[in-house]
């Protein structure tokens, strides 16, 4: 019943009902603990319970909530690997704890921590690939846990192991395909693709850079495409936008260097065109600022005023974009 109650939370935090998704959780951790009162030998529920909770206040960008949770789980959840290390059910929830972990650690700013909890998470689930929880579950734990590896190592300007990280990332998900039946497959690819981008341009590989923002933003469409009327605003829905409208800015980005005005003209107006449309997130309207200027300026560059006069009015509403505007390309 417990574990129930807590997969609800978190189906309901996949929909973007945080509150009854937190009602949800608490009422597991709190059911959880009151059987471990009574049986130790349910304190397996308990650690599912406190994981999936603090999972939850890292979605929303909770880490100081989510620390005494996952702390709890982590030592419940060693505690029961030690006592059976063949049990291959316990060793992946050590994983997922040590995945939730590392995400602690990655939003605290703690490099180091991050990086020892997530190494530790990919060597267990490495060794669970051939058992009876079949490679799928075990593979995308996997990728998780590269693609936060590949954010670490991006932010600490180690763009070598970042590139292993994401390609592992991108070789791991495609093989369950793009969508997978599973929109966070095709985003967790969508955003390693993204990332995998970026390192890329900051190597000086400008063509793979383009490739790579290319394709995470063919998928990033077919995502947000796929996207069901009632889940539009869903934070799985609010990333692919982001990526979307992202893929776009930094494709502008790239061809203003490499002085394809063509090409960069068509990358900024389709990244404005993305980020006018609701969701509106604050990361999104600071690009799409950046992505006015910087189309406004081009325009000014070629002679085309108009052009550009009627762009930066776009600047004027940063705050209050217009959903129902025809696009401008």
């Amino acid at each position: 019943m417990a574990i129930a109650r807590a997969m609800m939370g978190t189906l309901l935090s996949q929909v973007g009902r945080v509150e009854e998704a937190e009602d949800a959780l608490s009422g597991a951790v709190a059911l959880a603990q009151s059987l471990t009162d009574e049986n130790s030998g349910d304190e397996d529920m308990l650690a599912a319970a406190l994981s999936m909770a603090g999972a939850l206040y890292l979605q929303t960008n909770r880490p100081q909530q989510a620390l005494p949770a996952l702390s709890r789980a982590l030592t419940i959840a060693q505690k029961i690997a030690n006592r059976d290390p063949d049990d291959a059910a316990n060793q992946l929830q050590l994983a997922n704890t040590l995945t939730s972990v590392g995400m602690l650690h990655f939003q605290m700013d703690s490099a180091r921590d991050a990086e020892e909890a997530l190494v530790r998470s990919v060597g267990i689930a490495e060794g669970l690939t051939s058992t009876a929880l079949g490679a799928q579950t075990t593979g995308l734990l996997i990728a998780g846990s590269q693609f936060l590896l590949g954010a670490l190592y991006f932010n600490s300007d180690r763009y070598e192991e970042a590139e292993a990280s994401l390609v592992d990332v991108i070789s791991r998900v495609g093989t369950f395909g793009e969508l997978g039946g599973e929109a966070s497959h095709g985003l967790l690819l969508v955003s390693a693709q993204h990332m995998l981008g970026l390192v890329y341009a900051m190597t000086d590989r400008d063509e793979e850079a383009v490739a790579s923002l290319t394709h995470a933003a063919e998928r990033a469409r077919a995502l947000t495409e796929a996207v069901e009327p009632g889940r539009v605003g869903s934070a799985q829905s609010t990333r692919a936008t982001t990526f979307l409208g992202g893929a776009f800015y930094f494709l502008g980005l790239l061809h203003l260097e490499r002085e394809r005005e063509n090409e960069a003209e068509s990358s900024l107006c389709q990244a404005i065109d993305v980020f006018r449309s609701p969701p509106f997130e604050p990361s999104d309207q600071a690009m799409l600022a950046d992505a006015v200027d910087l189309l406004a300026d081009l325009y000014q560059r070629q002679g085309r005023v108009a052009e550009a006069g009627r762009i930066l009015e776009l600047a004027t509403q940063p705050d209050d974009p217009n959903p129902d505007a025809a696009p401008i390309v």
